[in-house]
Protein backbone atom coordinates (compact mmCIF):
# COMPACT_ATOMS: atom_id res chain seq x y z
CA UNK A 1 0.00 0.00 0.00
CA UNK A 2 0.85 3.29 -1.11
CA UNK A 3 1.84 6.11 1.75
CA UNK A 4 0.02 9.54 0.96
CA UNK A 5 4.04 10.42 0.48
CA UNK A 6 4.94 8.04 -1.66
CA UNK A 7 1.85 8.02 -3.85
CA UNK A 8 2.15 11.83 -4.31
CA UNK A 9 6.12 11.51 -5.22
CA UNK A 10 4.54 8.96 -7.66
CA UNK A 11 2.20 10.95 -9.08
CA UNK A 12 4.90 13.87 -9.87
CA UNK A 13 6.89 11.32 -11.57
CA UNK A 14 3.94 10.01 -13.88
CA UNK A 15 3.23 14.49 -14.95
CA UNK A 16 7.20 14.99 -14.92
CA UNK A 17 7.55 12.24 -17.50
CA UNK A 18 4.47 13.00 -19.81
CA UNK A 19 5.70 16.93 -19.82
CA UNK A 20 8.97 16.35 -20.02
CA UNK A 21 10.91 19.21 -22.17
CA UNK A 22 11.74 16.27 -25.21
CA UNK A 23 8.04 15.30 -25.03
CA UNK A 24 6.85 18.89 -25.81
CA UNK A 25 10.14 19.60 -28.01
CA UNK A 26 8.54 17.12 -30.29
CA UNK A 27 4.91 18.32 -30.18
CA UNK A 28 6.27 21.84 -30.98
CA UNK A 29 8.60 20.27 -34.22
CA UNK A 30 5.39 18.23 -35.34
CA UNK A 31 3.20 21.53 -35.80
CA UNK A 32 6.52 23.45 -37.05
CA UNK A 33 6.50 20.45 -39.67
CA UNK A 34 2.64 21.56 -40.31
CA UNK A 35 1.62 18.53 -38.94
CA UNK A 36 -1.40 20.20 -37.07
CA UNK A 37 -3.83 21.02 -39.12
CA UNK A 38 -7.60 21.53 -38.75
CA UNK A 39 -8.82 19.94 -35.58
CA UNK A 40 -10.26 20.78 -32.11
CA UNK A 41 -7.19 18.46 -30.68
CA UNK A 42 -4.86 20.30 -32.72
CA UNK A 43 -6.28 23.53 -30.37
CA UNK A 44 -5.66 21.03 -27.10
CA UNK A 45 -2.02 19.90 -27.65
CA UNK A 46 -1.22 23.64 -28.62
CA UNK A 47 -2.49 25.05 -25.36
CA UNK A 48 -1.10 22.37 -23.20
CA UNK A 49 2.21 23.09 -24.60
CA UNK A 50 1.46 26.96 -24.26
CA UNK A 51 0.23 26.50 -20.75
CA UNK A 52 3.41 24.35 -19.97
CA UNK A 53 5.65 27.02 -21.08
CA UNK A 54 4.00 29.59 -19.29
CA UNK A 55 4.57 27.23 -15.82
CA UNK A 56 8.10 27.07 -16.55
CA UNK A 57 8.57 30.94 -17.84
CA UNK A 58 10.07 29.42 -20.98
CA UNK A 59 9.89 32.44 -22.89
CA UNK A 60 11.61 31.40 -25.47
CA UNK A 61 8.49 28.53 -25.99
CA UNK A 62 6.31 31.07 -26.04
CA UNK A 63 8.08 33.25 -28.68
CA UNK A 64 8.58 30.04 -30.96
CA UNK A 65 5.03 29.94 -30.38
CA UNK A 66 3.58 33.88 -31.11
CA UNK A 67 3.46 35.33 -34.76
CA UNK A 68 5.65 38.47 -35.25
CA UNK A 69 5.10 41.21 -36.10
CA UNK A 70 2.33 40.54 -33.59
CA UNK A 71 -1.55 42.14 -34.78
CA UNK A 72 -3.06 45.25 -32.71
CA UNK A 73 -2.57 48.38 -31.00
CA UNK A 74 -0.35 46.77 -28.55
CA UNK A 75 2.20 47.21 -31.54
CA UNK A 76 2.11 50.64 -32.27
CA UNK A 77 1.92 51.26 -28.57
CA UNK A 78 5.60 53.26 -28.12
CA UNK A 79 6.27 51.20 -24.54
CA UNK A 80 6.14 48.30 -27.08
CA UNK A 81 7.83 49.41 -29.86
CA UNK A 82 10.64 46.22 -29.78
CA UNK A 83 7.47 43.73 -29.70
CA UNK A 84 7.24 43.01 -33.43
CA UNK A 85 10.45 40.23 -32.93
CA UNK A 86 11.01 37.99 -31.05
CA UNK A 87 14.10 39.38 -28.88
CA UNK A 88 11.30 42.58 -28.14
CA UNK A 89 8.76 39.75 -26.79
CA UNK A 90 11.13 38.28 -24.49
CA UNK A 91 11.75 41.80 -23.34
CA UNK A 92 8.88 43.04 -22.79
CA UNK A 93 7.31 39.43 -21.40
CA UNK A 94 6.87 40.60 -17.99
CA UNK A 95 4.52 43.44 -18.94
CA UNK A 96 2.48 41.12 -21.63
CA UNK A 97 1.92 38.31 -19.30
CA UNK A 98 2.10 39.71 -15.71
CA UNK A 99 2.04 37.15 -12.99
CA UNK A 100 -1.53 37.59 -11.60
CA UNK A 101 -2.90 37.04 -15.61
CA UNK A 102 -0.15 33.83 -15.68
CA UNK A 103 -2.45 32.36 -13.07
CA UNK A 104 -5.61 33.08 -15.09
CA UNK A 105 -4.29 31.86 -17.97
CA UNK A 106 -2.85 28.34 -16.10
CA UNK A 107 -6.50 27.94 -14.98
CA UNK A 108 -8.84 28.86 -17.83
CA UNK A 109 -9.01 27.72 -21.38
CA UNK A 110 -9.64 29.81 -24.14
CA UNK A 111 -12.68 30.31 -25.74
CA UNK A 112 -13.71 30.01 -29.68
CA UNK A 113 -14.34 33.62 -31.03
CA UNK A 114 -17.08 31.66 -33.66
CA UNK A 115 -14.92 31.99 -36.69
CA UNK A 116 -14.71 29.03 -38.57
CA UNK A 117 -11.78 27.99 -41.56
CA UNK A 118 -14.15 25.95 -43.81
CA UNK A 119 -17.96 24.64 -43.58
CA UNK A 120 -16.44 21.96 -41.98
CA UNK A 121 -17.06 23.87 -38.46
CA UNK A 122 -13.25 23.84 -37.52
CA UNK A 123 -12.34 27.16 -34.97
CA UNK A 124 -10.17 29.02 -36.20
CA UNK A 125 -9.63 31.74 -33.96
CA UNK A 126 -9.70 31.89 -30.03
CA UNK A 127 -9.26 34.23 -26.92
CA UNK A 128 -8.70 34.25 -23.26
CA UNK A 129 -8.77 37.55 -21.01
CA UNK A 130 -7.44 38.01 -17.59
CA UNK A 131 -9.37 41.00 -16.02
CA UNK A 132 -8.15 43.30 -12.56
CA UNK A 133 -9.64 45.99 -10.17
CA UNK A 134 -7.54 48.79 -9.29
CA UNK A 135 -8.13 50.48 -6.97
CA UNK A 136 -7.08 54.74 -7.72
CA UNK A 137 -7.58 55.87 -4.23
CA UNK A 138 -10.51 57.89 -2.54
CA UNK A 139 -13.11 54.95 -3.28
CA UNK A 140 -12.06 55.26 -6.76
CA UNK A 141 -11.42 52.12 -8.41
CA UNK A 142 -10.63 50.96 -12.30
CA UNK A 143 -11.50 48.10 -14.21
CA UNK A 144 -8.46 46.71 -17.10
CA UNK A 145 -7.86 43.70 -19.05
CA UNK A 146 -5.29 41.68 -21.16
CA UNK A 147 -6.76 39.70 -23.99
CA UNK A 148 -4.76 37.08 -25.48
CA UNK A 149 -5.76 35.70 -29.38
CA UNK A 150 -4.69 32.97 -30.65
CA UNK A 151 -4.99 32.21 -34.67
CA UNK A 152 -5.01 28.98 -36.76
CA UNK A 153 -2.67 30.80 -39.75
CA UNK A 154 -3.03 30.19 -43.16
CA UNK A 155 -0.62 27.36 -43.52
CA UNK A 156 -2.63 25.70 -40.72
CA UNK A 157 -0.17 26.62 -37.56
CA UNK A 158 -1.96 27.94 -34.30
CA UNK A 159 -0.09 30.84 -33.23
CA UNK A 160 -0.33 33.44 -30.46
CA UNK A 161 -1.05 36.56 -32.71
CA UNK A 162 -2.69 39.46 -30.55
CA UNK A 163 -2.29 41.01 -26.97
CA UNK A 164 -4.08 43.48 -26.41
CA UNK A 165 -3.97 45.96 -22.78
CA UNK A 166 -7.34 47.86 -22.02
CA UNK A 167 -8.15 49.85 -19.33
Amino acid sequence: MLTPARYTLLLFLIIGSSCSPRNMSSTIASQDRGEFHDSDATFRDFWGIFRSALKRNDVSTIAGMTKFPMEGELASNPDFAEIDTQEGFRQHFDKLFPKDAIRTLLTTTPESNGTYSDTRGIPNSWSISHKTTTSLGDGEWTDSAVIYRFTRLGDGLIKLTHISIAG
